[in-house]
């Protein structure tokens, strides 16, 4: 394949050509949607979809068909609510110590833990709280939780399963009971993730799925299966604005395809920062951004023919 098929394909199977309808089916089928940043989550949404707006997200949310939790690499992603569970216990031994390290390093006892968790999941039984609330909770428990304890305890507390983010409420995140959200673990959650991966972005190779969930590659290869479809690229050429980290840009273990090289610093300057992106049929040329209501491209090399794309953007955002 030429890196133009690459990139032609990996577009086709992630869905950025925009076929799909539902939400949570597309959720469903790239895994997750990186989402530390909500509003960037559902601009990836977006990209992928036709005809969906921020409402359909907000309502999916809210329905708990998709949900936000801690899933691949650790990080915040939106997830289908049927995967919550297997996700969790499949990521789960390797970010709970991690989780425990933050804590010593916070100075939180280790026999506030348990306590702390007994409490968050006691107080999320009425209802979704937010990180205020939850922290009041907590004080009267006689666990601190100034600085980051206030966020690495709920932390925990998802990491063991118990809890996610609930639905936002004024803007504000809130935290949620996972409660029967879980389906029954699949037979061999290694074997599913590696089957849905490579649906959803292929082609692809086990260690890029590696650096995408943050498995480790000896547990991938025994049942990583290369698929390799072949996609002819668009002409016209399909152009996309993904939003910060967008999972295209994150979804392998390198950039070098989808990001020049003389242009790598502007979409990522650093500090774990992901810009928003311009591709074209699958490879960068400009990253962008929105002030006052109004979509600003900035091209490296040529402009790219985005104006249907800037307009769904603001159909999407709009209220």
């Amino acid at each position: 394949m030429t890196d133009d098929e690459i990139r032609a394909t990996r577009m086709r199977a992630q869905r950025l050509d925009g076929p799909a309808t539902d939400v949570a089916g597309l959720v469903r089928h790239v895994v997750g949607i990186q989402a530390q940043e909500p509003r960037a989550g559902a601009l990836s949404i977006r990209a992928r979809t036709k005809g969906v707006t921020a409402g359909d997200v907000a309502r999916a949310i809210a329905e708990r068909r998709i949900v936000r939790t801690w899933a691949m690499r650790g990080t915040i992603h939106f997830v289908a609510a049927e995967d919550v569970g297997w996700l969790t216990r499949l990521f789960a031994p390797a970010e709970i110590p991690r989780a425990h390290r933050a804590l010593d390093k916070l100075g939180v006892p280790d026999a506030h833990r348990p306590r702390a968790i007994e409490t968050i999941v006691e107080a999320l039984r009425r209802g979704p709280l937010t990180r205020g609330e939850l922290c009041r909770r907590l004080e009267r428990a006689g666990i601190a939780t100034d600085g980051q304890r206030a966020a690495h305890l709920p932390r925990l507390a998802a990491l063991e399963g118990h809890v996610c983010f609930g639905p936002p409420r004024d803007g504000t995140d809130t935290y949620a009971l996972v409660g029967d959200l879980s389906a029954s673990d699949p037979s061999d959650a290694v074997g599913e993730l590696a089957k849905r991966y490579g649906a959803a972005y292929a082609p692809a190779t086990a260690r890029d799925m590696a650096a995408w969930s943050g498995l480790p590659l000896r547990s991938i290869e025994p049942v990583f299966e290369p698929v390799e479809p072949t996609v002819d690229p668009p002409d016209p050429p399909l152009v996309r604005l993904l939003p910060a980290f967008d999972t295209y840009l994150l979804g392998y273990r390198g950039r070098d395809l989808a990001v020049p090289a003389a242009h790598a610093k502007k979409v990522r300057p650093g500090g774990g920062i992901i810009r928003p992106t311009v591709v074209e049929n699958g490879l960068a040329v400009g990253t962008w951004s929105r002030t006052a209501a109004r979509v600003t491209i900035e091209p490296w090399e040529h402009e790219p023919d985005a104006v249907e794309e800037i307009a769904d953007v603001e159909r999407f955002l709009s209220r």
